[in-house]
């Protein structure tokens, strides 16, 4: 019995320590999130945009990572971006990574809020993550 639960606890081992990493991780992104400095953001009227319509102009994102903090080297920054998508359009993006694809995809979701220019999308929006 003593051997049966000795064999439980070393198969768990190899999942303990990929969670540790992961609470890690999230615990140091959220202690950089809760010491930025608040942002106050002046509201813009809205163009009317219909529904799957995408408008950016001359729209800068700007994404801070863990890594970046904590290495020095500052936040990345993407943009200006223009960019008119209609209804029933297909979009590629794509490029090596660090190019800004993730960053461009938050932006259009709203999760990254625009430093400049307007960012309107008209309809639903949803993300499915690749992992």
């Amino acid at each position: 019995i003593v051997l049966r639960v000795l064999q439980i606890m070393m198969s768990l081992l190899p999942t303990s320590f990929s969670a540790i990493a992961e609470l890690t991780t999230s615990c140091s992104r959220l202690q950089m999130f809760l010491q930025q400095q608040d942002q106050l953001i002046e509201a813009q009227p809205e163009p009317t945009v219909g529904a799957g319509e995408v408008i950016l102009k001359e729209a800068i994102f700007e994404r801070s990572s863990v890594r970046a903090v904590t290495q020095a080297r500052g936040s990345f920054s993407l943009g200006p971006v223009n960019l008119t998508l209609n209804a029933g359009d297909l979009c590629i993006v794509c490029g090596p990574v660090g190019s800004g694809k993730s960053t461009l995809v938050l932006g259009l979701l709203g999760e990254l809020t625009a430093l400049s220019g307007h960012v309107s999308c008209g309809g639903r929006k949803a993300l499915s993550g690749q992992e």
